[in-house]
């Protein structure tokens, strides 16, 4: 698979326990969360958690677009050729907290902008 798109999640410290984290979609369906950190003086990217996000059809949709949501420290937002937003807990990844779609898209979500200081408020 195609990686699609990536977020950081700039808006929480690097100190805090959760540190710095990456959001990344891709082309079979799936979005992944990866964990970024230094090791003796190189940084290392690991993949802490993968799941199936979206599908049309019976099919992997290509996930165009994914973002960290502003103000909160476990969801992120996912965009894909299935019309659909998704907001996933990535705390419990089996089914999105809200999805948004069907109705509201008339073709594939390719962006996903977060407010740069409103939290929870972003545009698709």
């Amino acid at each position: 698979s195609i990686c699609l798109s990536l977020a950081w999640n700039d808006v929480v410290n690097a100190d805090e326990e959760d540190g710095d984290r990456i959001v990344a979609s891709y082309s079979n369906g799936a979005v992944a969360l990866h964990d970024v950190g230094e090791v003796n003086g190189s940084i290392h990217v690991n993949e802490s958690i993968r799941w199936k996000a979206h599908s049309m059809f019976g099919c992997p949709s290509e996930v165009w677009t994914c973002s960290f949501l502003r103000g909160s420290r476990s969801v992120v937002l996912s965009g894909a050729d299935d019309c659909t937003l998704k907001l996933w807990d990535i705390r419990e990844t089996q089914r999105p907290v809200n999805k948004i779609g069907e109705e509201e898209f008339e073709a594939g979500v390719t962006a996903i902008s977060p407010h740069p200081s409103l939290d929870h408020i972003f545009a698709a």
